[in-house]
């Protein structure tokens, strides 16, 4: 299959390359891939993506602004953005880093975020397959559903070997691992 059209009102046209992966979001997104077949550009968002040999994200350059990945911790450029842990995240302001603690239901979504000063900073509910209900939404922290970054300008999370779309509750390629285990894939 290389496309899929519906022309009814509220639905999308979606393209695909021959390894499965969407080439068109239906928002008028074209992104094309590496040879991981990991997103590696989206043109109309002034968006590229770096990836080491393994397929860890390490750059992230989204119009004009540099983002770096180095085994949780991000950087923005110059400076460290903050520290990723398993019971939060310490963030950087103006070189002191304060800690959010995030409470997180048995999928590992983060539910709710709090720091000891100003009490709850963010809370988020999700719809089935990941799409976030709440109006309080974690200001800055992106790594949401199953403790996976959001990417906003696609509005898809990365779970590292590939990545989820939300609005259609899909991968937006085939999975690495799918010729390996045939009879569980």
């Amino acid at each position: 299959m290389q496309t899929v059209t519906n022309s009814g009102a509220g639905f999308r046209s979606y393209g695909y390359d021959v390894n499965g992966n969407a080439t068109s979001d239906g928002l008028g997104n074209a992104i094309t891939y590496n040879m991981l077949n990991l997103p590696a550009s989206i043109p109309g968002k002034s968006l590229t993506y770096t990836y080491d040999a393994t397929g860890s994200k390490l750059h992230k350059l989204s119009n004009g602004t540099v983002t770096e990945y180095i085994s949780g911790i991000q950087y923005n450029g110059t400076s460290i953005d903050f520290v990723q842990t398993e019971e939060g995240r310490a963030t950087n302001s103006g070189g002191t880093y304060k800690y959010e603690y995030t409470l997180t239901d048995h999928l590992g979504n983060n539910r709710v975020t709090f720091d000891q000063t100003t009490g709850k900073v963010g809370e988020d509910d999700y719809y089935p397959f990941s799409l976030n209900v709440h109006a309080l939404q974690n200001a800055g922290n992106k790594y949401l559903y199953n403790k996976k970054e959001l990417q906003e300008e696609l509005n898809q999370y990365d779970y590292g070997a590939r990545f989820y779309d939300p609005v259609i509750a899909r991968w937006t390629s085939v999975d690495p691992l799918a010729e390996k285990m045939r009879s569980r894939s």
